[in-house]
């Protein structure tokens, strides 16, 4: 009987360029099921499905797909920024721009 190459990447194995598959192989490493991830962040097992299929058509957008992305990521032991930047490679979807640094006059006015 011959060895198999562990070397190999599975057929199976999830493709972790993408944020689906960076998402589905932390799952699968940390061996939950959607259905606990789901119990755990509050976000319908279908929903967390669509994320792993990156079935945006099937998702909100926007900062509610954002929340998914990151609760998802850290419920899985997974990187939420890294998962947030494969979301915004695949998508577009980045969170606004912050103006923090926006300095007010600090002379009043008269």
């Amino acid at each position: 009987m011959e060895m198999p190459d562990l070397n190999k990447v599975s057929a199976n194995a999830p493709d972790v360029d993408t944020v689906g598959g960076y998402l589905k192989n932390a799952r699968l490493e940390r061996h939950l099921e959607l259905a606990q991830v789901s119990d755990m962040i509050k976000y319908h097992a279908s929903q967390l499905r669509a994320v792993e299929e990156q079935n945006w058509s099937a998702l909100p957008n926007g900062f509610v797909l954002r929340s998914i992305i990151k609760k998802f990521a850290v419920a899985v032991g997974a990187n939420p920024d890294i998962a947030l930047e494969k979301l915004a490679q695949a998508t577009g979807n980045v969170a606004p721009v912050s103006y923090t640094h926006l300095t007010l006059p600090t002379t009043p006015y008269v």
